[in-house]
Order: C-alpha cells, then structure tokens, then sequence
C-alpha cells in the first residue's frame, strides 16, 4: 500500500472510496455463493442432464482444454490435488466421458482425453449454466450486459494476474 499523507489508509487513484470495496467484496461473495450453492448447481445438472459435481466437470473441461494430458497439469487447471484429480478421472472414465491412453514418452504414465460423449455432456452443462445466468440477467438491457461483461473480465483478468500469476498450463 502507498503511503498516505493522512493517518488513513490509501486506496489509491482508481478507488475512489473504501466503501466501493465494501460494496464489491459483498457483491462478490453474494455472486459466488449463490452460483456455487446447492441449488444453482442442481438447476444446472437438472437442465443439461449431467450429474456431475463442480470438480468433476472443471476437470472434464481441462482435459478437453489441454487433451491428451496427463493428470498433472489437470490438478493444476483446477487449482486441486493430484489426488482429488484421480478421483474426478475414476468418475469420467466410469461414466464413458473420458478415456485413459498409454502414454507413448513414459509407459507408467496415461494421456487422458474426452470423449466425444464428455465433449457433448460439457457442452450441455455449459449451455445449461449459460442458460441459468441468462436467465438472471434477462432485465439487464443490452449496454449494461456488455459493460459488466467487460468489466467483469477485466477484474478477472486482474485478479488472476496479481493472485495466482502466469497460468502453469499455459
């Protein structure tokens, strides 16, 4: 933080009031509470057909991302252990959305890619999710959309650099 020439904290020059951060913070936390809870995930799974936990489908989008990879840098993509990664494979390969190859550099090593079957229950899932946010927004008009679209992206985009850094997958 910069040095203030008062006995407050500064901010800086984009921030016009720490009130604005209080405002965004619980705006933020509301947003991800209720996109995380119970019942929007149910909404989702029921609309798309896929009963999948979050894990499982950010897992299923990272093999498709990044396939034919092996479960390393899968872990990585979802910010998860290894371990819980193997778990989220066992599903997705049990349920036919996955597939496990030989890797041809390291025999005890396996590629994993999805399947056309994972692809269209992805597809499904995400259009589903889409349909959901769209839903909640239908009384925001056109502008504003595009302009918390822009925005929100731009936050991200922040967030990630200061807070996670370079993408490892990337």
């Amino acid at each position: 933080m910069k040095q203030c020439q008062h006995e407050t904290i500064c901010y800086g020059p984009t921030v016009a009031r720490p009130d604005d951060l209080l405002v965004l913070q619980d705006a933020l936390t509301t947003v991800g509470r209720v996109l995380n809870s119970r019942r929007a995930r149910q909404r989702i799974e029921d609309q798309a057909g896929i009963p999948l936990a979050t894990t499982a489908i950010e897992t299923l989008s990272a093999i498709r991302n990044l396939g034919p990879v092996r479960h390393g840098p899968v872990a990585l993509r979802v910010g998860v252990q290894p371990s819980r990664i193997s778990k989220e494979v066992r599903t997705l390969v049990g349920m036919g959305m996955v597939t496990e190859t030989p890797d041809p550099d390291d025999r005890r090593a396996v590629l994993l890619a999805a399947t056309d079957k994972g692809i269209d229950a992805l597809t499904r899932y995400v259009g589903a999710a889409h349909e959901l946010l769209a839903e909640i927004l239908d009384d925001w008009s056109a502008a504003e959309l595009s302009q918390l679209a822009r925005l929100t992206s731009r936050m991200a985009t922040s967030f990630a650099a200061d807070l996670l850094g370079p993408d490892p997958s990337d």
